[in-house]
């Protein structure tokens, strides 16, 4: 009896499933599929998370390699030098004779490098001063090999950028002596500045304490100048700004930062900064952002040359660049921001540029160079920048003359503002080649009722400020801004109606309505009534209850007003003003912003021990001097 064979069992195909590899961390988190696309994922974007994105992993031989000075080696870029037997009666002054010749080659760049060491490992010798920086300077400025290489093109590929940006290159200020003025060891003397006082303008002077600042750095991450410009249009213009990245003002910066020396020194000090906090490493400066703060503030130094011209636009640009750079620490620096004040305010007083800037004469200040957008128009908008960083460091106690001066003049403060806002809409009119973008122009005369709110808040939220830190609480103030409060929320009603009933409102409507609803907040809590105090008084309540629905709404449409400080501001106001433990919870995961983060936490665990209730002078206690208030 024959047995009946059963054919073999075929096995099913393997079907691939397109698993993503190279996704978002919060899609692999997750385990769900990613579609990969830069900067925001779809998914991220339809569901209202942070789309965060993780860096290339080294490969495990450069791991190995730890942070020395040599991370790769190209056999067609660089090849050792032959090694010669050295005679037995060769005298060792040879070798003396070099380790001064290197020591000479890099004192500054050494001291642009130099961080701060613990007492059990100082540096004693120049020989090994003079090989650590040239191991940070081969490192950070070979631009060369970061482009060069095919694992970082891939990292870099994830913020598009101009090809031009790769050939960038800065004239080194190496070459001056340790004696010259402009060398780091003098200037950390004060012997360039106080000789020669009598020449020495007054904003120069005041910045003195900005230019002895030397931040205490963090692990370099390995970034070069061409990803950090590349981030700081992709990315980081988009998330301070309700524009999209080509439309937003830090783009119209960059672009007329490109060819000013010192003003791109700082720029690249904020962008390698903003790099390594967005992936994670921390808010300390790296080595990479604290070499171009030197370089930028050497360059600052010889800015007061009395027979060249003044680039106001330069000088404007760096002091601004210089506000974000010392704004996003993770411990807000009393001395740095108020010194930064005083210096922008000299300077502007110096050449009466509030004057210049709000005459009828579009024209009226001298051109460096070819714009597309006039001259003025562009101071214009960066004196409305400073004006309102300066306005919100003040909240914290520090800084606040640069907005206090200015908002002295009103009419010539509405007048800069109206002239900064057409920034764009020449940007249109006078570029021919590139062609007009309808977008601009739409979004400067459709929110033209909103932005006109936001920039009357801007002053009514340094109001406040002086108020609550003036010596002598004046109650007439405090019923004054109230009625202008009022005022607004009755000129503007159906601003406030779009948004609470979500009738589609704009990101800047959102962001303007919920600082709105913070100040109403901030004005009753900022003197005698401490914050989380019962009874609540009805308009804290009113206003809390609004705040708390713009907040989430506003959350909700994506991450795109994470580094807008306003906006992270009145997270803060939240979380200090209520009691609810979700709330807490909510605020803290919320707030991107380091240093705001910080003030939370320790103003925080400051309520949870005082059972609840916390005043308004022992917040900026806690923001300015930390925990322990030392």
């Amino acid at each position: 009896m024959e047995q009946s064979v059963e054919p073999a069992r075929q096995r099913r195909p393997r079907v691939e499933r397109g698993r993503s590899r190279n996704g978002c961390q919060t899609c692999l988190g997750k385990r769900v599929k990613c579609d990969e696309q830069h900067p925001h994922c779809k998914r991220c974007v339809r569901l209202g998370l942070t789309c965060e994105w993780g860096r290339g992993k080294q490969p495990l031989a450069a791991r190995r390699r730890g942070l020395g000075p040599i991370k790769r080696r190209d056999s067609g870029c660089w090849t050792p030098s032959s090694i010669q037997p050295r005679q037995s009666n060769e005298p060792n002054q040879r070798i003396t004779d070099t380790r001064k010749q290197l020591s000479t080659e890099h004192s500054n760049s050494a001291s642009a490098s130099s961080q701060e060491r613990p007492p059990s490992s100082p540096v004693t010798n120049t020989e090994s001063l003079a090989l650590t920086a040239s191991a940070i300077g081969s490192s950070i400025y070979a631009s060369d090999s970061f482009v060069g290489s095919s694992q970082n093109q891939e990292r870099l590929s994830i913020y598009p950028f101009p090809q031009a940006i790769s050939d960038l290159r800065f004239d080194s200020l190496d070459n001056c002596g340790p004696d010259s003025p402009l060398s780091i060891s003098s200037r950390h003397g004060l012997s360039s500045i106080e000789s020669s006082s009598s020449s020495v303008p007054s904003w120069l002077i005041a910045a003195t304490p900005l230019l002895l600042a030397d931040p205490f750095t963090g692990p370099s991450i390995g970034s070069s100048d061409t990803e950090a410009v590349s981030f700081h249009r992709s990315v980081f213009a988009s998330l301070k700004s309700s524009r999209s990245p080509s439309l937003s003002a830090h783009s119209l910066f960059l672009d007329h930062a490109w060819d000013k020396k010192m003003a791109f020194h700082f720029l690249l000090a904020l962008s390698h900064s903003e790099l390594a906090i967005h992936f994670g490493y921390g808010a300390r400066p790296t080595p990479e952002s604290c070499i171009h703060l030197q370089r930028g503030s050497e360059l600052l130094i010889q800015a007061r040359n009395p027979v060249a011209p003044t680039d106001h636009l330069e000088l404007l640009l760096s002091f601004l660049y210089i506000f974000m750079f010392w704004m996003r620490r993770e411990r807000i620096s009393p001395s740095k921001l108020r010194a930064l004040s005083a210096t922008v305010l000299a300077y502007i007083r110096e050449f009466d540029l509030l004057q210049a800037c709000a005459s009828d004469e579009i024209h009226s200040l001298t051109e460096p160079s070819t714009n597309a957008v006039p001259y003025k128009v562009l101071l214009s908008r960066v004196l409305v920048y400073l004006y309102d960083r300066d306005g919100f460091c003040s909240f914290f106690g520090c800084g606040g003359l640069l907005a206090s001066y200015m908002n002295a003049y009103q009419d010539q403060l509405r007048k800069i503002w109206r002239l900064s806002r057409t920034a764009f809409l020449w940007n249109n009119a006078r570029d021919p080649l590139s062609s007009p973008n309808p977008e601009a122009s739409f979004h400067e005369v459709d929110e033209a009722a909103t932005l006109h709110v936001y920039f009357e808040m801007i002053g009514l939220h340094h109001e406040i400020n002086r108020y609550s830190q003036s010596d002598t609480p004046d109650l007439a103030v405090q019923g004054q801004i109230q009625r202008r409060l009022d005022q607004i929320r009755q000129e503007h009603a159906s601003l406030f109606d779009i948004v609470i009933n979500g009738n589609d409102p704009s990101l800047m409507a959102m962001v303007t309505v919920t600082h709105f609803h913070a100040l109403c907040i901030y004005l009753t809590r900022s003197r005698a009534s401490a914050w989380g105090s019962k009874p609540i008084p009805i308009e804290v309540q009113s206003a809390m209850s609004d705040l708390v629905t713009t907040l989430h709404y506003t959350i909700s449409r994506g991450n795109h007003v994470q580094l807008m400080e306003r906006f992270q501001w009145s997270l803060l106001v939240l979380g200090i003003e209520t009691q609810d433990p979700v709330h807490w919870e909510w605020v803290d995961r919320n707030i991107s912003d380091v240093a705001i983060r910080e003030a939370f936490s320790f103003i925080l665990a400051a309520k949870r021990r005082s059972g609840g209730c916390i005043p308004m002078a022992f917040v900026r206690q806690l923001i300015c001097c930390g925990e322990t208030g030392d």
